[in-house]
């Protein structure tokens, strides 16, 4: 999913996802970036405290 980026983050043929997403993190003020990571950090440490309890 693209927040902001739209289409100008979406070219992965003309560079890779990594300069995308700099690119999308300096258009957006680098906070999609960094809530992109906190929701996946969340997620992974969703799953096995889930399981736990």
């Amino acid at each position: 999913m693209l927040l902001g980026g739209g289409a100008r983050a979406f070219r992965p043929d003309k560079r890779p996802a990594e300069l995308d997403a700099v690119e999308a993190r300096t258009f957006d003020g680098r906070s999609v970036l960094l809530r992109h990571r906190v929701v996946r950090k969340a997620w992974t440490a969703s799953a096995p405290t889930d399981s736990t309890g």
